[in-house]
């Protein structure tokens, strides 16, 4: 075969987008909790299309379901399979309304919901908004009516003796009225959960009121494991790249992630059938597939198969979550979360080279100019997904997500298989399946091609940065951001840095590296770009955690106080979980405070709140999962 573009044109062409679309209608039924019998029957579902898709040794691997830390820090998650559930209002009057009930409304029953010890619960509905008093609700459910700081209202709900609530997780009127979110409680919860619609909402609120009652009951079953399924098409050497795309969430999760699952199992069978073609190039290194619960599955597969030596480990990973929705309709553009900076490679710069060679199905008035009705974005590493356990520098591989954001329907009911486009399926499918080729084929020639396309990779990002820097401001005191007019020049000269450090993982040559330096500085010349000046070395900071980051067991290894932090700052903005974990993976054992915070404002081109930096260095000290080689007598960088 000749050419990038006919690759990514003949796995686009072989994706069996309408067969993918089956897989999801087929598994949108099932309830897919981490640990239950609905994910436990997919998992035996993916299995048996995985081995018709010729996948080689197909396994479901089974792993106890008790809430222990097993893979490190990482625990299994609780066996929970809700099997019904009800809440109804009891009127003054003696009529009873049914305002709810699982399994009929999707994500209608919170997460781990304790439940009813087999019979109903009955008691008074108290409404508890943020501006009202503490008082008891010993006995009562609690009706919590804002969505905001929800986390916080739940918690404070079963300190005030509730032992249950509702509540709507998706706030909005006119389309959004009717949709239901998904709520999720802490594994080990006493309590039980309702989400409702804004409108159910709104009628309960009003029934509270008036005097009125509700009716509960929730039943569970905890006798399922947690499953993860793994197929393989192997190569001739020991090396392998790993897909993976994670099968749990509550029903229907057409997009959240039965797109990445359903994009797998095609990729399975296009992958085979290019291989059988005359005259297609051997594979080199293997693929191997992967599905199971979101973080512990990888976590699982990482500890006990690769650590074990069962399996190697994987010299790329390429991570599907939500991966074919209906731009339109969803909101949201493909993005491309490239891997950390901190592991510099080819992959990112292959993976958009296929993006850009993706077939168009559109054109300008005059035919010069392909203007197709989807879009793509690549974006910072943040690692909220599974792709986010191969960053941390104890597994130490270049891990890229491929998935959309924002999504209007994400983690709702409405995440139905009517949001799902084939085509933008095909089109993620396609382009994991070229770079996966491409990474494992020798003969497609991708070494003729990766010194030139990693060089115009890191051209374009050098560009990039001085696009958006050229209305860069004075930094705002007590923050350390990546794009003021005092760090920009250091942001230039890390993107350079990585670009070049990619092209000699790709064992590119000296003289595109050099290429890349120079159009940064000259960047930085015609910004007026200071060069940054660091601050004095104090000590160094030296991870102690055991495995992939895991800010969850963070907060139970550290004290109450520790803990009431860390929740409060993730809850105050999505950016700040990313913020986090780009601080802690900035952690290289030689670096003091100062360098890996300016290092993680880089990484994540995210300003840096300094007093919540060293807040956090603090914390991670606190538990135990970091060391400084001696205290410093002023904490750099404030």
């Amino acid at each position: 075969m000749s050419g990038l573009r006919q690759l990514v044109e003949l796995v686009h062409r072989e994706f069996p987008a309408g067969e993918a679309l089956d897989r999801i209608a087929e598994l949108c039924a099932l309830d897919r909790y981490q640990a239950s019998q609905g994910i436990e029957r997919a998992a035996d579902r993916v299995a048996a299309h995985a081995e018709r898709a010729g996948l080689c040794g197909v396994a479901v691997h089974r792993f106890p379901a008790d809430g222990q830390r097993r893979w490190w820090t990482f625990r299994s998650p609780r066996s929970w399979t809700p099997t019904a559930a009800e809440l109804s209002v009891i009127h003054e009057d003696g009529r009873c309304r049914r305002i709810t009930s699982y399994p009929e409304t999707p994500c209608s029953l919170a997460t781990y919901s304790a439940p009813t010890a087999g019979q109903p619960w009955t008691g008074p509905l108290r409404e508890l908004r943020p501006d009202s008093p503490d008082a008891s609700l010993a006995g009562c459910l609690a009706v919590l009516p804002s969505a905001e700081r929800l986390d916080e209202a739940i918690a404070r709900a079963w300190r005030l003796g509730a032992p249950g609530f509702a509540a709507a997780a998706v706030s909005g009127n006119g389309d959004a009225s009717s949709r239901v979110g998904r709520i999720e409680l802490d594994p080990e919860s006493q309590m039980f959960g309702f989400s409702l619609s804004s409108s159910a909402l709104h009628e309960l609120s009003a029934a509270a009121r008036t005097g009125g009652r509700a009716r509960a009951v929730v039943d569970v079953d905890r006798a399922a494991a947690m499953p993860i399924v793994e197929g393989c098409l192997p190569g001739d050497g020991g090396e392998e790249i790993l897909l993976v795309a994670h099968l749990c969430h509550p029903r229907p999760g057409a997009n959240d992630n039965l797109s990445g699952v359903a994009a797998l199992l095609g990729l399975a069978g296009a992958l085979q059938r290019l291989s059988r073609k005359p005259g297609f190039p051997e594979r080199g290194a293997g693929v191997r597939f992967l599905w199971g619960p979101e973080f512990v599955g990888t976590a699982a597969y990482l500890h006990d198969l690769v650590g074990s030596g069962a399996r190697p480990m994987p010299r790329w990973v390429l991570n599907l979550d939500m991966v074919g929705e209906n731009q339109s309709l969803c909101g949201g553009p493909l993005i491309v979360e490239r891997s950390p900076d901190h592991l510099p490679s080819p992959l990112d710069a292959v993976v958009e080279q296929c993006l850009e060679l993706l077939p168009q199905r559109s054109r300008s008035y005059t035919g010069a100019v392909a203007a197709d009705t989807w879009t793509w974005r690549s974006t910072p590493f943040a690692g909220a997904s599974d792709h986010g356990l191969f960053a941390d520098r104890s597994i130490a591989r270049p891990a890229l997500m491929l998935g959309h954001w924002p999504d209007a329907f994400n983690h709702s009911s409405e995440d139905r298989i009517d949001k799902v486009d084939p085509e933008e399926l095909r089109r993620s499918a396609a382009v994991a399946g070229s770079a996966a080729l491409l990474l494992t084929v020798p003969g497609l020639g991708l070494a003729a091609h990766a010194e030139g396309l990693v060089a115009r990779w890191g051209s374009r990002r050098i560009l990039e940065v001085a696009q958006q820097g050229s209305e860069a401001a004075a930094t705002r005191p007590g923050f350390l951001d990546p794009w003021s007019r005092e760090e920009l020049g250091g942001l230039l000269h890390h993107t350079a840095e990585v670009a070049a450090k990619s092209l000699s993982a790709g064992q590119g040559g000296r003289r595109p590296a050099r290429w890349l330096r120079r159009q940064a500085a000259e960047h930085a010349r015609l910004l007026d770009a200071p060069p940054v000046t660091p601050s004095p070395a104090g000590p160094s900071l030296r991870r102690r955690w055991s495995g992939p980051l895991n800010l969850r067991a963070l907060g139970e290894d550290v004290d109450s106080a520790g803990a009431a932090w860390l929740a409060g700052f993730l809850g105050r903005e999505r950016g700040a979980y990313g913020l986090l974990v780009a601080l802690a993976l900035a952690i290289d054992g030689r670096s003091d405070r100062s360098s890996v915070i300016r290092r993680a404002a880089y990484a994540s081109r995210l300003p840096v709140e300094l007093e919540a930096a060293h807040a956090f260095f603090d914390l991670l000290e606190r538990a135990g999962w970091i060391e400084e080689t001696s205290r410093p007598a002023s904490r750099p960088g404030s």
